[in-house]
């Protein structure tokens, strides 16, 4: 199997939640679907949104804004 690292860029605030709102909303789908016994087909996409959602604030690097207070 083959990883690869994917960087997108995201604006705080708006961007960052409409990305956590989506990722909950496919979570809560995923959940729906192995409850309803799909869970052999979505299993690993529920691990893998889960795993997205888990590290959305993990290495943020900010790439503008000012330095005023310097």
């Amino acid at each position: 199997m083959s990883t690869y690292a994917i960087r997108i860029n995201l604006n705080e605030g708006a961007d960052i939640a409409m990305m956590a709102e989506a990722l909950d909303l496919y979570i809560k789908q995923c959940r729906s679907d192995i409850e309803q016994g799909r869970e052999q087909e979505v299993w690993s996409k529920l691990k893998a949104a889960e795993y997205i959602k888990s590290g959305l604030y993990s290495n943020l690097e900010q790439t503008s804004g000012n330095n005023f207070s310097v």
